[in-house]
């Protein structure tokens, strides 16, 4: 079985966000693209997308259903 498949080491806690990442976050899990969002939070395509990464970190996560998937699980979105 491939790593991509393994599942993720269960997070604690969970992670504090930045309320810029917070929106985000929420704005990833109603399907938004980066653009829409950058549009929504007034930045820059560049900082949704490096913020977007940090994201990925903090969760854990590989991807955006992934970041959602673990945001949930740890009670980030309800």
């Amino acid at each position: 079985m491939s790593d991509f498949y393994a599942r993720p080491a269960p997070l604690p806690v969970p992670p504090r966000l930045s309320p810029q990442q917070a929106q985000i976050l929420y704005l990833i899990a109603e399907g938004h693209c980066n653009k829409e969002i950058a549009a929504a939070c007034n930045t820059s395509l560049f900082t949704v997308h490096e913020q977007t990464k940090r994201l990925y970190w903090r969760l854990g996560a590989k991807n955006r259903t992934h970041a959602v998937t673990r945001a949930f699980r740890v009670g980030l979105l309800r």
